[in-house]
């Protein structure tokens, strides 16, 4: 057997295949005035929700958005001062910490399991309307 053959198989034996989940992020359940952004869902299906909810009688309207779900978020704030009069804001940013499992099987060592911690960006927007 020659050198290269026996490296191969060696780095074959060794190689190690890692699984990421990204465990969804914590939120209370929503309140009938608060609107949780993702990216799966369109955009005019909140925006219907939002009108539907001013137009109903509410004042008050949070929208809440993590990473890139906060674009969307701000949108829709800019898009309900365009359709209503006497709209005001109150923006917050924030870094919330969000945890993956890891999950690593090895050939020779097995599976092991581990946990990250990683940080991203949302935003809390307070819609009013006077």
């Amino acid at each position: 057997m020659d050198k290269n053959q026996e490296t191969t198989t060696s780095k074959i034996l060794t190689e190690s295949k890692k699984i990421v989940k990204k465990r969804k992020a914590y939120h209370r359940p929503a309140k009938s005035n608060e609107i949780y952004m993702t990216r799966e869902k369109r955009f005019s299906i909140y925006l219907k929700r939002a009108v539907k909810l001013f137009n109903g009688g509410e004042r008050k309207l949070f929208i809440y958005g993590m990473g890139a779900s906060i674009e969307k978020a701000v949108k829709l704030a800019l898009k309900l001062q365009q359709l209503f009069c006497g709209i005001t804001f109150d923006i917050k940013t924030s870094t919330v910490k969000l945890i993956d499992d890891i999950i690593q099987e090895d050939e020779i060592e097995g599976t092991s399991e581990s946990t990250n911690v990683r940080t991203n960006s949302s935003i809390s927007i307070q819609v009013q309307k006077e």
